[in-house]
C-alpha cells in the first residue's frame, strides 16, 4: 500500500468554522484508504478509532457499529443547511473592497453550492421566489426565526404558519391589555406560581412597617414591595414624626410641600400612586407608646417589618408575637453594614420550590398503567415511526427490567447505572441498524433521538422511592398526632386561607377602606394535612408518598405522552381522595388544597426560628472560631454583628448611636451626607462650590463630629466588651478598628446599602406572605465594604 494514501490524524474542532470542509476532506482520504486495504477485511470501526483523535473518540465511544460511528461525527461536523439563509447571502452578497472580479465571482459560486439548486418548473420556481421573499421582507424577527427553523417549507406551509403565528400574537396581546399590571408584575408572578396568583387577587395581605426616624431601608423595600411584587394587598406604616427639612434632602418621595405634615401619611401617599391595586394605611404614633398601650395592635398583620435597632423593644414585641405565627422581620442599615434578622414561631411552607428535584417515576414499583404500555407492543415489532417516538421513560423502564433480569436486583450505584445505560445505547444501536434492514428505503438521517435521552434519564429516573428527610421529621413531629391537630391552633381559623380583621381605632387612614381581611396559610389545617398524610404512608401509600403526578417532557408522540401524563395523574388523584376520605370532617379543607399539598407532599417544609429572646443570650462565636477572630478574614461578619450587638446596647441606654449627636428619635436622624463628609470632599480638603460661610459651618460640623465621635468611644466599647464577657469571648480579640468605624458611620445611612438591604427584605416578606420558598432563618450581614451577604451560625 501507498504510504501516502494513509488519512491523516483526525482531530478537528467541531465549533472552527471550517469543520465541515476539513470533516469531508478527511472523510474522502479515509474512505480512498480503506478500498486500498479492502483485501485484508480490517475491521472498519476500530480502524476508524485509530485514525482519530481521543476528543473525537468521545463521540462515538459508545457506538458497535461503523455506519452508526461516521453517522454521528457527520452530524457533528456537518451542520444542517438552510436553503432559504443560503440563497438569501447570496442574493445579498456585495463585492467588498479590494475584491477583483475573479474573486467575487468564485465567492458568489462558493455561495451557490449550499443553495440545491435543481431543476423545477417555472411555477414551481415562482413559488420558490414568493417563499423567499415572505420571509425576507416579513417584519417580525420571530415569526421569520419560526420560519427559517423548518427544515423543508414550501410557499403555502409558509403562508400557513406565518399566519398561525401572527394570530397567535395577536392573540397574546388582549391578554396584555385586559390585565391592569404591569409587565414586571406579571413576571413576578410567575415566580410563586398559581396559589401566589390567588393569594393576590384576593388583595388580603397586610405588612406593618414600624419606621423610628427617616430610614432610607424602608422605602427601598417598600417600594420594591409594592411596585414590583403583587403579594402584598395592604400595608400600614407607624411613624409619628413629621416631615422635615432634613428628610427632604434624604427622601426623594417628600418634597417641600410636605414640611411639618405627618411623615407616615406623605409616604403612604406617595407608596400608593405606584399600584392602584394596593390599600395603604398609616398610623401617627409612637411604637413603644403602641407597645404599652395596645400591644393587640401588632395581632393584625400577616408580617411586622421593625426598622429600630432596641433590642429591649425588640424583646418586648417578640413576646407578643411569640404565640401566633405572625412572622416578626427586623432589619436596619448603618454605614456599610446591613443587618436582617427573620423571627417565626413556626412558619409552615407547602411549595418550597427545592433548587434540584428528580422526576417521581416510581420505577422501583411502576404503576401498572406504565407496565400495561410498555407491554403493548415490543420494541422489535415496531416502525420506524413508532420506535423513534417511544417515550424515553417507556425505554428505560423496560432495560430496566433486562437488568433487573440479570442481576437480581435494583441499579443501586452509579456504576450499575452505567452498566443499565450502556445496554440502553447497545439496544438503540441494535433496533436502529434492525429497522434499516427492514425499512430500506428509510431517510439516512433517520436515529434514535429517544435511546439517547434514555440514556441521559437514567441517573435521575432510576432511584429508589425515598422519603425525603425533611418529610420524614414532620411525619414524626409531636404536633403530628390526631388529637394535637384538631384542639391546637396557632392561627385561629381552620381553613387553608384563614381571613382574619382588625381595625386600630386610632388608626388614620389615607381613604382606605376601614377594614381589609388578612388572607394567611393555617398551621393548623397544614398540620390536618400531614397528620393525612401520615395515616397514607402508613396504610395506603406502603410506607411511601403520594405520587406526585407529573412527568418531565421527552421526545413522544402526543398519544402515547398523554397517556403516561395520565396514568401518573390518575395515580395522584386516587390519593387525593384518599385524603379527602379522611379529611371530610373538615369541609373547610377543599379538594383543590389537598391537591396542592399531595402534588407537593415531598417538598413540605416547617421553619421554626429561635426567639428573639432566646438569640440574644447565645454566642455567634464557636470555641474554633476564636482562634480566628483576629486574623478579620473568615469572621469579619460574625465581628460586625457583635459591634452591632455592641451598638444597640449603646443606643438602648443612651438614646442615641455611637457618634450621633442627635437624639434617636422620629424626628432627629443623622443623614450620612453629613456624617460622611469627608466622602465629598475635593483634594484641598474644602467642598465644591461652598462660600466662605459655608465652608466655616462645614469646619465647625466637622469638628463637632470628630468630638462626639471620640465622647462615644469609651462607652461602646464598654457596651462591647460586656456583650463580649457574655459571650464567653475575650474582649481583645475585636479590634478596634471595627469600634471606631462603627462610631464614624454614626448611625448614617448609604442609599446603596440601603437599596441592596431593601431588595433582600423584599424578597424575604414575600416568601413569609406566600408561603412559598424557604425564608432565611439566621441573622444575616451585609458587608458592603467587602461585598460580601453572610448567613451568622449559632
Amino acid at each position: 500500500m501507498d504510504p501516502q494514501l494513509r488519512p491523516r490524524f483526525f482531530d478537528a474542532d467541531p465549533n472552527s468554522a471550517d469543520a465541515a470542509k476539513r470533516w469531508n476532506h478527511w472523510f474522502c482520504t479515509f474512505e480512498t484508504y480503506l478500498k486500498t486495504v479492502e483485501s485484508s477485511k480490517p475491521d472498519k470501526l476500530e480502524t476508524l478509532i485509530h485514525f482519530v483523535d481521543p476528543l473525537v473518540y468521545d463521540h462515538i465511544a459508545d457506538h458497535t457499529d461503523y455506519e452508526s460511528a461516521i453517522d454521528t461525527l457527520r452530524k457533528l461536523y456537518v451542520r444542517p443547511k438552510n436553503v432559504i439563509y443560503a440563497r438569501y447571502l447570496l442574493q445579498t452578497y456585495k463585492q467588498e473592497n479590494g475584491q477583483d472580479i475573479d474573486q467575487f465571482v468564485r465567492k458568489l459560486k462558493s455561495l451557490a453550492k449550499d443553495c440545491e439548486f435543481k431543476s423545477v418548473s417555472a411555477t414551481e420556481y415562482q413559488d420558490e421566489c414568493v417563499r423567499d421573499a415572505i420571509i425576507n421582507g416579513l417584519a417580525s424577527t420571530s415569526i421569520r426565526e419560526k420560519l427559517l427553523a423548518q427544515s423543508e417549507l414550501t410557499l403555502d406551509q409558509a403562508y400557513q404558519l406565518a399566519r398561525s403565528l401572527e394570530l397567535a400574537h395577536k392573540q397574546s396581546q388582549s391578554y396584555v391589555t385586559q390585565t391592569k399590571c404591569n409587565w414586571s408584575i406579571r413576571e413576578k408572578r410567575d415566580l410563586f406560581g398559581k396559589m401566589c396568583n390567588m393569594a393576590e387577587m384576593a388583595r388580603k395581605f397586610r405588612i406593618l412597617e414600624n419606621n423610628f426616624g427617616n430610614n432610607s431601608e424602608t422605602k427601598r423595600f417598600l417600594d420594591i414591595l409594592i411596585f414590583q411584587q403583587k403579594g402584598v394587598g395592604s400595608f400600614t406604616i407607624v411613624d409619628d414624626a413629621a416631615v422635615t427639612e432634613t428628610d427632604l434632602g434624604s427622601n426623594f418621595f417628600l418634597c417641600e410641600n410636605d414640611l411639618h405634615k405627618p411623615r407616615a401619611q406623605v409616604v403612604t401617599q406617595c407608596l400608593l400612586e405606584l399600584n392602584e391595586a394596593v390599600q395603604g394605611n398609616y398610623v401617627v404614633e409612637k411604637f413603644s407608646a403602641l407597645l404599652s398601650n395596645d400591644p393587640q395592635f401588632f395581632l393584625g398583620f400577616n408580617v411586622i417589618i421593625v426598622t429600630d435597632a432596641r433590642e429591649g423593644l425588640l424583646v418586648r414585641l417578640s413576646r407578643i408575637l411569640q404565640d401566633t405565627s405572625i412572622p416578626l422581620v427586623i432589619c436596619f442599615t448603618i454605614g456599610f453594614i446591613g443587618y436582617l434578622r427573620v423571627s417565626a414561631t413556626e412558619h409552615v411552607i407547602i411549595e418550597s420550590h427545592p433548587d434540584a428535584t428528580r422526576p417521581d417515576l416510581r420505577l422501583d414499583r411502576p404503576p401498572p398503567g406504565l407496565v400495561e404500555m410498555a407491554n403493548e407492543v415490543t420494541l422489535e415489532e415496531m416502525t420506524s415511526e413508532q420506535l423513534a417516538h417511544t417515550p424515553w421513560l417507556i425505554i428505560v423502564y423496560i432495560f430496566l427490567q433486562k437488568f433487573i433480569q440479570q442481576y437480581n436486583h435494583f441499579p443501586q450505584n452509579h456504576e450499575e447505572k452505567s452498566t443499565l445505560r450502556k445496554m440502553i445505547m447497545k439496544g438503540g444501536t441494535e433496533l436502529l441498524k434492525a429497522v434499516r434492514m427492514r425499512e430500506p428505503n428509510l431517510e439516512p438521517s433517520y436515529t434514535l433521538e429517544n435511546f439517547q435521552e434514555a440514556g441521559k434519564a437514567v441517573n435521575t429516573a432510576v432511584c429508589p422511592t425515598e422519603i425525603p428527610a425533611e418529610v420524614r421529621e414532620l411525619l414524626e413531629d409531636e404536633r403530628c398526632t390526631e388529637g394535637a391537630v384538631i384542639s391546637h391552633s396557632l392561627g385561629g381559623a381552620t381553613s387553608l386561607m384563614q381571613t382574619s380583621t382588625y381595625v386600630h381605632p386610632d388608626q388614620i387612614r389615607s381613604g382606605a377602606p376601614s377594614s381589609v381581611g388578612v388572607a394567611v396559610p393555617s398551621p393548623t389545617t397544614f398540620w390536618r394535612l400531614v397528620c393525612a398524610l401520615r395515616d397514607f404512608v402508613q396504610n395506603e401509600g406502603e410506607g411511601q408518598l403520594p405520587v406526585r403526578g407529573s412527568i418531565p417532557d421527552m421526545l413522544s408522540d402526543s398519544k402515547r405522552y398523554l397517556k403516561l401524563l395520565s396514568i401518573y395523574q390518575e395515580r395522584m388523584e386516587w390519593a387525593v381522595q384518599r385524603f379527602a376520605a379522611r379529611l371530610k370532617q373538615f369541609p373547610e379543607i377543599t379538594l383543590q388544597d389537598i391537591r396542592l399539598f399531595v402534588r407537593n407532599s415531598a417538598f413540605l417544609r416547617v421553619v421554626r426560628c429561635r426567639s428573639l429572646e432566646e438569640e440574644l443570650k447565645l454566642s455567634p462565636a464557636r470555641s474554633e472560631d476564636l482562634a480566628l477572630i483576629p486574623t478579620h478574614e473568615e469572621n469579619d461578619s460574625m465581628l460586625w454583628y457583635l459591634v452591632l450587638r455592641g451598638a444597640s446596647s449603646f443606643l438602648s441606654e443612651n438614646g442615641h448611636w455611637p457618634g450621633d449627636p442627635n437624639p434617636y428619635s422620629s424626628s432627629f436622624h443623622t443623614n450620612v451626607t453629613s456624617t460622611l463628609n469627608h466622602v465629598l470632599k475635593t483634594g484641598d480638603g474644602q467642598s465644591k462650590g461652598q462660600t466662605n460661610d459655608q465652608k466655616t459651618e462645614a469646619t465647625g460640623k466637622e469638628v463637632a463630629d470628630s468630638y462626639v465621635v471620640e465622647t462615644d468611644l469609651p462607652g461602646f466599647r464598654a457596651h462591647l466588651n460586656r456583650i463580649l464577657r457574655a459571650f464567653g469571648i475575650a474582649s481583645p480579640l475585636v479590634s478596634l478598628d471595627y469600634v471606631n468605624e462603627m462610631c464614624r458611620f454614626g448611625g448614617g445611612e448609604l442609599h446603596s446599602v440601603a437599596a441592596f438591604m431593601g431588595g433582600i427584605v423584599s424578597q424575604e416578606v414575600i416568601k413569609l406572605l406566600t408561603h412559598q420558598f424557604v425564608p432565611i432563618t439566621k441573622p444575616l450581614i451585609y458587608n458592603a465594604i467587602a461585598q460580601r451577604t453572610e448567613l451568622i451560625d449559632f
